[in-house]
């Protein structure tokens, strides 16, 4: 069986001009593996900034209504901006020890897709949120979100 190497040198003998096309398009598929996986990272840091909370405030075991909207909401920007499955999302959840379950992510997303239908308000914000963490995805040096001013704590 031929390894990888032995058919990109062939290849190269062959046609150089589509060698380095190859090269090109591996190196592109690495670089989209980043910004995904930056992407977590992003949604991770300004959308608990947002709410007024941090990480630590939102991953944790709870069921009070203002922190189960902002899980909502994170796991419907993670799945929209990645490619990761359900259980990987789910994994992100440190609070349990293997991560939250991808039923609870599905259910999940689905609770926000229900919140936004109805709601206006956070159907804008979600679409600023999606269209600012792509536009952070396509330039890396943007280091902070700008959207509208963070919602105040209601506790």
């Amino acid at each position: 069986m031929t390894t990888k190497a032995q058919l990109y040198s062939k290849l190269k003998e062959r046609n150089p001009y589509v060698f380095l096309g190859l090269l090109h398009h591996e190196k592109m598929k690495q670089i989209v593996k980043i910004k995904k996986s930056a992407s977590v990272e992003i949604i991770k840091k300004l959308l608990p900034e947002y709410y007024g909370y941090t990480w630590e405030e939102i991953n944790v075991k709870t069921r009070v209504r203002p922190i189960s909207d902002i899980k909502h909401h994170f796991i419907a920007l993670v799945k929209e901006t990645t490619d990761l499955s359900l259980m990987s999302i789910g994994a992100i959840f440190t609070y349990k020890e293997n991560g939250i379950d991808h039923t609870t992510v599905l259910n999940s997303i689905k609770a926000w897709d229900n919140l936004i239908i109805y709601d206006k308000v956070r159907t804008a914000m979600h679409e600023r949120f999606l269209s600012s963490i792509r536009e952070i995805q396509l330039n890396p040096y943007l280091d902070s979100l700008q959207t509208t001013k963070p919602v105040k704590r209601i506790d």
